[in-house]
């Protein structure tokens, strides 16, 4: 990559494609959606980035942090798992945490754990296994989720619907609907009267 390709890239992207896991979790809770998920000049992403040159810290850490979409292809029509070596494809089909993002502005963003990591599992003699948490039992939900990656997937299909309906900016629909409908109405009605 050349020093002038190198200076279009944001600072983010450089961080992670040179394993600058402190950098990375400074930028992180100060991106929005919309910069964490970013198609660089070169036509990838960071998670692109950090998964080609086989950084699975900082894609570990892009997983756990929550709301990259890892469906995007780069301009090569690849995803970050089909970039990645096997530990980081891993990472990236099955995140142990998953992670909704609530943005109400480009500085305010909340994030709720739906899954916390599992650090481990214990088989008994019956054959069953338990899975043992970081966190308290009165934090965790009473609920199990049967289908592997839903709000993963359900995250995704929202950034991509929301894309759809901030394309056409307020300001056209509102001439639209005067043009089309309000104007055509005091015409019909100016000419009953």
């Amino acid at each position: 990559m050349s020093r002038e390709q190198e200076k279009r890239l944001s600072e983010f992207y450089l961080a992670c494609r040179y394993e600058n896991l402190d950098k990375v979790k400074e930028l992180l809770p100060q991106l929005s959606l919309f910069q964490l998920n970013r198609f660089e000049p070169n036509g990838s992403t960071a998670l692109h980035a950090a998964a080609f040159f086989d950084h699975a810290n900082i894609v570990q850490t892009l997983m756990v942090h929550g709301g990259v979409l890892t469906i995007l292809q780069n301009n090569h029509n690849l995803t970050p798992a089909e970039e990645a070596n096997d530990e980081i494809r891993q990472l990236l089909l099955s995140p142990d945490v998953v992670q909704l993002r609530s943005q109400f502005t480009d500085t305010t963003v909340t994030t709720t754990t739906l899954f916390s990591p599992v650090m481990g599992i214990n088989s008994t003699t019956s054959g069953s296994s338990t899975a043992i948490t970081s966190e308290m039992a009165s934090e965790r939900p009473d609920w199990i989720d049967a289908y592997d990656n839903a709000h993963r997937i359900a995250l995704e299909n929202h950034e991509y619907m929301q894309k759809w309906l901030t394309k056409i900016p307020l300001i056209n629909i509102l001439k639209t609907i005067k043009n089309d409908y309000v104007d055509k109405m005091n015409t019909i009605l100016t000419a009953d009267n």
